[in-house]
């Protein structure tokens, strides 16, 4: 299915994009303008719902999504293809594994652990574009592995999830004024900056792409179809079923299986 099919409502390829949006950006949210850490992290705090377990929280769509298996199992390949197919990002694919790394623990430890981990982040540099082309890549696919791997989106779960991400992104320097109003913005961007051909092939995308083809048909399964093109990937019928069935597997076991580093 080609990007551009992809658009469409009731696409399968990044469905639920549509989703009722459920949440309207907070004017208050929106005034935050500054990069500047420790009021960074005073914001986020202003609007933490985890309490005691940080900044998100078991009840919060964040968790939902990141702590799902095929989640877990299946987005340092993808980011990492992405990450380094982005001639603006550079092509340091051990930079995504650390950033990957802090992320998590931004999701899932304390306050005083998340910020911590927030500050690595911001000092393993690389600049607002960079870090929000890796937030926007993991956005994009951990939807589609959340969609493929658990469940659709109900609700205003979808809106949710993507307010958190604007909340992760000010923690790491991304002002939350910089980010489209609704996910389907982000959306469209992202699949944009693929169909004007912004991204560009590489040798090391390209070693680990073939790589993870000898393994099977996930994680690369959920790339989006036109950068498998980019590297020569067949992605035929044949391979879509192979698809389909490595994810009906991974469901069965947890997707145990696919914890593999690229």
């Amino acid at each position: 299915m080609s990007i551009s099919a992809a658009r469409q409502p009731g696409s399968p390829l990044f469905a639920g994009r549509r989703a009722p949006a459920g949440i309207s950006p907070d004017p208050v949210r929106v005034n935050y303008t500054g990069l500047d850490f420790d009021a960074a992290m005073e914001w986020v705090r202003a609007r933490s719902e985890g309490g005691a377990d940080g900044i998100f929280g078991p009840g919060s769509a964040m968790w939902m999504v990141m702590r799902e298996p095929a989640v877990e199992a299946n987005l340092l390949a993808p980011l990492t293809i992405l990450h380094l197919s982005h001639p603006g990002a550079g092509g340091d694919r051990d930079w995504v594994r650390r950033t990957l790394e802090d992320i998590r623990q931004i999701l899932f430890s304390g306050m005083d652990g998340a910020a911590a981990a927030a500050r690595r982040v911001r000092e393993q540099g690389g600049g607002t574009v960079r870090l929000k082309w890796l937030l926007s890549a993991l956005t994009v696919v951990s939807v589609r592995q959340f969609e493929k791997g658990a469940r659709r989106f109900r609700g205003n779960e979808l809106a949710r999830y993507y307010e958190d991400i604007k909340k992760l992104g000010v923690a790491i320097g991304i002002p939350y004024q910089e980010w489209p109003a609704f996910w389907s913005g982000l959306l469209d961007g992202f699949l944009g900056a693929i169909e004007n051909e912004a991204l560009e092939t590489s040798e090391a995308a390209r070693e680990l792409v073939h790589s993870l083809m000898k393994r099977g048909p996930t994680p690369l399964g959920f790339l989006p179809g036109e950068i498998l093109k980019m590297y020569g990937v067949r992605w035929d019928l044949a391979a879509r079923l192979r698809f389909e069935m490595a994810v009906l597997a991974g469901r069965m076991s947890g997707f145990r299986a696919s914890l593999t580093t690229p």
